[in-house]
């Protein structure tokens, strides 16, 4: 694309750091890989999809549209793992990560920072709902972003 942003150096490693928080302290990718419902590897599963999810935003020579974002997430998650995503936390998370690539384009990392420092916290608990193929169930995670439930400054 002739003039578009592309993130390097500080920005894309903030970028880069931010994707790890968000996607890790998320309550279904973290669920996934606790209870292993990927498999053994189910860690393995976790960092190929957020190197995915980087990689949409790095390699892209489209406009990023967040509704094809939602979709590598969720396709992501069931490929993976066998996990639908039925509480549409998929277009929250996607949300988050369109606001964290704009930031870091522009040079702000304040959102990067209040997630380093959420980062250090594990009393933050919610609810969510999955589908683990046969329905769905309530399962109360501990989350430990409390940006992703809109604390931005």
């Amino acid at each position: 694309m002739v003039g578009s942003r592309v993130l390097q150096g500080e920005s894309l490693e903030a970028f880069n750091e931010g994707v790890g928080y968000i996607l890790n302290r998320w309550p279904p990718l973290r669920s996934a890989v606790d209870y292993q419902q990927g498999g053994e590897n189910s860690h393995l599963k976790a960092e190929k999809l957020i190197g995915d999810v980087r990689s949409w935003f790095t390699q892209s020579n489209e406009p990023l549209h967040i509704d094809d974002l939602k979709n590598l997430i969720y396709e992501g998650m069931v490929a993976a793992f066998d996990l639908k995503i039925c509480d549409e936390s998929d277009g929250d998370i996607a949300v988050e990560l369109m606001v964290i690539h704009e930031d870091c384009l522009n040079g702000d990392f304040r959102n990067i920072e209040h997630l380093r420092k959420a980062s250090r916290f594990d009393d933050f608990s919610v609810h969510i709902t999955i589908e683990l193929g046969f329905g769905c169930v309530l399962i109360p995670i501990t989350f430990l972003c409390p940006m992703l439930h809109g604390h931005f400054p």
